[in-house]
């Protein structure tokens, strides 16, 4: 997903060495569990989140208890139902 939003060569480029740096967490079957409970509490206080996929992703930072790097609305909507810690830098 970060690397599709490349706006060019070398922006794909600077994408990867970054990625390059980042910790790879474990995903488990009580991730996809915690996501689905995160779109349903979203949605019951009237927040959309428009891709599930994000919220198997905050349920992994969530469970890992690490801030999750964005510049995705779904994120912002997911910290009003969660304990997601977000940084938008």
């Amino acid at each position: 997903e970060v690397l599709a939003g490349a706006r060019s060569d070398s922006h794909l480029r600077e994408l990867r060495g970054l990625l390059a740096r980042a910790v790879s967490l474990q995903v488990t079957p009580a991730h996809y569990e915690l996501a689905a409970a995160l779109f349903r509490s979203a949605r019951q206080e009237g927040l959309t989140v428009r891709r599930l996929n994000d919220c198997l992703i905050a349920a992994v930072a969530i469970t890992h208890e690490v801030p999750l790097l964005h510049a995705d609305r779904d994120f912002d909507a997911l910290v009003h139902v969660s304990d997601l810690m977000v940084d938008t830098a």
